[in-house]
């Protein structure tokens, strides 16, 4: 096992495939575990783990390791965490961007919808708003009244369907768009 830690590379694939095998059991555990000491998560330490095993095999071929492979797997964890950590806040920032963006349409609709609070205008605004919001397709509409009328929070819609918090994110983004589609016809002829 020795000379585990000096070459990887051999000219014989069973060979090879034995190598990264032995590597594996011999380091998956205690890298598991160092990935999670950084991110605090076990099943995206497991990804990072494996991600890093796999991209050892896939470049095996053309693969040398200078210092030993104990080290050279221990710094890949930390870095993949690293970037785990940059591609995090990046896309933060992305969901908190699209959030103020979806609540300003939201904002400009309600401004449209109800200017003044005439009694007889709100009725057939509130009739235009549900004839436009039951033609959104299925999964939009189902996403879109969780959210607006059951007052349910988008990761709560997520974890009620079973779906990411990007996907409920971009279906209301795509309902509010409709709405706003086929309400500013109606309410720019009133």
């Amino acid at each position: 096992m020795e000379n585990l830690e000096f070459h990887l590379i051999n000219q014989d694939y069973k060979e090879d495939e034995k190598t990264l095998k032995s590597l594996f059991d011999k380091y998956y555990t205690c890298l598991l575990l160092y990935a999670n000491s950084i991110i605090n998560n076990i099943d995206t330490s497991k990804d990072i783990v494996q991600d890093i095993f796999l991209k050892l095999w896939e470049k095996h071929k053309d693969f040398t390791i200078k210092s030993s492979v104990k080290s050279y797997l221990y710094t890949a964890v930390r870095n993949s965490c690293l970037d785990y950590f940059k591609h995090q806040q990046v896309e933060k920032i992305y969901i908190d961007h699209s959030l103020i963006e979806m609540k300003e349409i939201e904002l400009d609709y309600y401004d449209k919808l109800f200017p003044t609070p005439n009694e007889d205008k709100t009725e057939i605004y509130l009739k235009e708003i549900n004839l436009a919001i039951e033609s959104l397709p299925e999964q939009c509409k189902k996403i879109f009244k969780l959210s607006r009328f059951e007052g349910m929070k988008n990761y709560a819609v997520a974890k009620h369907l079973n779906l990411s918090i990007r996907t409920v994110d971009t279906q209301i983004y795509r309902a509010l768009k409709k709405l706003r589609q086929k309400l500013d016809t109606y309410l720019s002829c009133k």
